[in-house]
């Protein structure tokens, strides 16, 4: 029995590992082949997991329930749960399960210095409603901290939980490595919704956010202090803050501070529908190098994410002594109807003395932005700007005075006509047979399929802007009332 546990563990370590190597190696090679081996991990994942739990019904985790009718006393079983969330956290061994049953706890899911070498999850009850963590009681730490917080520990998954009330942020996960944030909602909190510093290998999808930074400085989702091998995916972030001009905070997802080798795709983010009924002032996607603390940030990828009645879509800056921004991929994704401006480069802060480098914008659709793209800051280097539709703005592309053109490249970007959408009132972008973006681009290597995950090219050329046209799948459908006379 030792010997298979062993060799069980073994195997999935071995498929763990030898797949992150070559995960790092064709993320290094180029963006083209980081989504072919993205969407291998997540054809991995089931494997791994069912793994996993064969490995805990052969070799002993344990399954717990907590209830806020029952008692530290009992023996955690779903006949006679535990209490409190302490208990449970006190108790558990790696490879675990807690189960959270209906109810309301006011008090922390605290897991500190829990170095686990198997996930133990937290999660709530299947078929129950959302277990609710309510801040309201908690009273806040002197500097960071969260009504889910996690600091120091590893292999830990949180599912399926509804934060609210929280006095600073929501979910924090905080010098840990090995961490899933899965399926959550968290609802009015004075700081971030979700927050992860100085962590990797970290997981944050499928979670809805709604009326973060209520007061606080911070992001809807940070990302931030050296972070590295973070996803950030099928998120909705929604109900921006009532934060007024001139004040910090409010943002959308941000990747700051030295961090590397993040991966935003499939979010929805829509800040609008703010406190004060005021539209959104706040950008929805961004990456910040900071003050360059914790090194360069670099290798940030954005893919496949929509943004709309933003404030602004998605900014690329270094605003703070010491930065540098390098390497950030936007692609594939959607900026529509945002109020500002779709894609910005700024000048405020100190973004004038930080260098940005090797910016890649390629296959977006742009539409309803009163600016589609602009460029301000002179410190850019090697800006490259190609396959995008730039539809429906007062200006497509305003590059400032003091911009460095010799370091942009721009071409093969449609800006004027009818660019033949499926229906864009409704955010619908498909291309619609007739539209000038069909086989109008240039190959890109970086971008081998569409929003929809269809290879690219699907005819004789590259399509521009986030979709592939794709024979009958944007079209009207025919009318289904006729009839054959005699």
């Amino acid at each position: 029995m030792f010997f298979r546990k062993c060799l069980l563990i073994t195997a999935i370590r071995y498929v763990q590992f030898n797949f992150r190597e070559k995960y790092r190696e064709d993320a290094e090679e180029g963006i083209h082949e980081e989504d072919t081996m993205f969407k291998m991990k997540h054809a991995i994942v089931p494997v791994s997991l069912a793994l996993v739990l064969l490995a805990s019904v052969c070799f002993g985790a344990n399954t717990y329930h907590v209830s806020p009718t029952g008692s530290d006393s009992n023996p955690g079983t779903l006949a006679s749960p535990w209490k409190t969330l302490a208990k449970a956290v006190s108790s558990v061994s790696s490879g675990d399960t807690v189960y959270l049953r209906a109810g309301t706890w006011k008090e922390r899911l605290d897991i500190r210095s829990k170095n686990f070498t198997s996930y133990v999850t937290f999660a709530g009850y299947p078929g129950d409603a959302m277990p609710v963590l309510d801040g309201t009681s908690i009273t806040p730490q002197p500097y960071e901290d969260g009504v889910v917080w996690i600091q120091s520990s590893s292999y830990v998954r949180i599912q399926g939980l509804y934060i609210t009330k929280a006095p600073k942020t929501g979910i924090g996960v905080i010098k840990s490595h090995h961490i899933e944030i899965l399926n959550n909602t968290t609802w009015d909190t004075v700081r971030a919704g979700i927050t992860c510093w100085t962590s990797h290998d970290v997981i944050f999808r499928g979670n809805d956010i709604g009326l973060s930074n209520n007061i606080g400085p911070d992001e809807v989702i940070s990302v931030a202090a050296g972070s590295y091998n973070v996803e950030v995916s099928y998120n909705t972030l929604h109900h921006g803050s009532s934060i007024p001009d001139g004040y910090a905070g409010g943002e959308g997802i941000n990747i700051k501070d030295g961090c590397s080798y993040v991966y935003i795709h499939h979010n929805v983010v829509h800040l609008d529908n703010r406190p004060d009924g005021l539209p959104s002032n706040r950008y929805s996607l961004g990456v910040d190098a900071w003050s360059g603390q914790f090194g360069t940030t670099h290798h940030i990828y954005f893919y496949d994410n929509i943004s709309y009645n933003n404030g602004i879509g998605i900014v690329v800056e270094a605003e703070a002594t010491g930065g540098i921004t390098d390497t950030v991929f936007i692609y594939n994704n959607i900026f529509y109807n945002n109020v500002q401006n779709a894609f910005y480069m700024p000048t405020w802060a100190l973004n004038e003395s930080n260098i940005k480098r090797n910016v890649y914008f390629y296959n977006n659709t742009l539409y309803g932005n009163p600016i589609g793209i602009q460029i301000s800051t002179s410190k850019v280097e090697n800006l490259i700007i190609q396959n995008n539709i730039i539809s429906n703005s007062r200006t497509a592309i305003s590059i400032g005075g003091g911009v460095p053109i010799g370091q942009i490249t721009q071409d093969h970007n449609l800006t004027v006509g009818d660019m033949k959408f499926a229906n864009a009132s409704a955010g619908d972008f498909h291309l619609l047979v007739g539209s000038p973006a069909i086989d109008a681009g240039i190959p890109v290597s970086a971008v081998t399929k569409d929003f929809d995950d269809v290879g690219r090219p699907k005819g004789t050329g590259y399509d521009i802007g986030a979709y592939e046209y794709v024979e009958g799948g944007g079209e009207p459908a025919p009318p289904s009332n006729l009839r054959i006379l005699p």
